[in-house]
């Protein structure tokens, strides 16, 4: 069998569950590697390094023929979104919502309608929290899209495309800089000076004592 080893970073409960339930289901073995597994004690805490061993037989070269098929229908729909330029691909919401669940920094190549359209934008900021910038005024200071943004960000950028008041939201910048200590740069001045709020993104990442 082959066996490849890649790190992957555990995402909401129900698509962490469809990553292993896939895996599973294309005959594939799995050997979840924790720091007590010689993981080096550097490697953040929310990455996990995962081994899979492809079984050998035809469900494996079967289960290989089905992920290829996926992957190639996928990224033609990808494809055509990121050549939409003004064509109606741009504004056909099913599309985009396929393209950004792939690549939420495709929400860039929707129309002005879908970049404010709060189902898409929240499938793309869930996707990549710093396709944030790319969407509607209204939708960056909307506070449920915008904690989306911020949970789902490791390098805390998506809180500088946040709206001036939640970026005062004392709530919300807890949520980014334990997410990422370095999302602390982009909150407001006040919060900066928040012990809480300092002590959550300094234990989040050490760098942010200098934010």
């Amino acid at each position: 069998g082959l066996e490849v080893w890649l790190a992957h970073e555990p995402r909401r409960p129900e698509v962490e569950a469809a990553f292993w339930e896939l895996l599973e289901a294309r005959s594939i073995q799995i050997h979840r590697m924790t720091h007590e597994d010689g993981l080096p004690s550097s490697t953040p805490g929310d990455i996990m390094i995962v081994r899979l061993r492809l079984a050998d037989g035809e469900g494996a070269r079967e289960g290989g023929r089905m992920e290829q098929d996926e992957a190639a229908s996928e990224a033609e729909r990808v494809s055509e979104l990121e050549h939409a330029h003004n064509g109606s691909h741009r504004q056909d919401r099913e599309l985009v919502m396929q393209g950004v669940a792939t690549d939420g920094a495709l929400l860039k190549q929707a129309s002005t309608q879908l970049r404010a359209d709060p189902g898409v934008v929240l499938a793309a900021v869930s996707q990549q929290g710093q396709a944030l910038r790319y969407a509607s005024e209204a939708l960056r200071a909307d506070r449920s899209i915008v904690l989306a943004a911020v949970t789902s960000d490791p390098f805390g950028q998506a809180l500088r495309f946040a709206a001036g008041e939640l970026r005062a939201d004392r709530d919300l910048v807890l949520a980014a800089v334990r997410r990422c200590g370095m999302a602390l740069v982009h909150a407001s001045d006040e919060l900066k000076r928040d012990t809480e709020v300092c002590i959550a993104a300094v234990g989040s990442n050490p760098r942010a004592a200098a934010a």
